[in-house]
């Protein structure tokens, strides 16, 4: 008898003696052939009724979403995050001239304090 093995979505075939394998009477191999066989038949139907279906989406919060719209979702906040940090680095170089101005500003007031 042949023996089908599912290994990582292919068949392949497994020549054995099932009796000799088990050393069973033949009355209890028959049975055990015959469970074998229908095991196989239930394995590719499940296994046809599985490519059939569509790929499940993934849930945000509960709630059901396509892949590309997290895909979008996850884009947008990159691009939001990418503006933020620009804006950032604007207000960091900002503060920095203030503080340079003010170092002089406070530098010129002493020079007159003096004079």
């Amino acid at each position: 008898m042949n023996l089908s093995l599912v290994i990582h979505d292919k068949v392949e075939l497994v020549e054995c003696d099932l009796h000799l394998l088990l050393g069973l009477s033949p009355g209890v191999n028959f049975l055990l052939e015959t469970r074998i066989y229908d095991l196989e038949s239930k394995l590719q139907t499940l296994t046809h009724e599985l490519e059939q279906q569509p790929p499940p989406s993934s849930k945000v919060n509960g709630v059901s979403v396509s892949v590309d719209a997290v895909f979008d979702k996850l884009a947008a906040a990159e691009t939001r995050s990418e503006e933020l940090v620009a804006e950032v680095k604007r207000l960091q170089s900002a503060l920095g001239n203030s503080e340079a101005l003010f170092t002089e500003e406070e530098k010129r007031s002493a020079q007159l304090s003096k004079s």
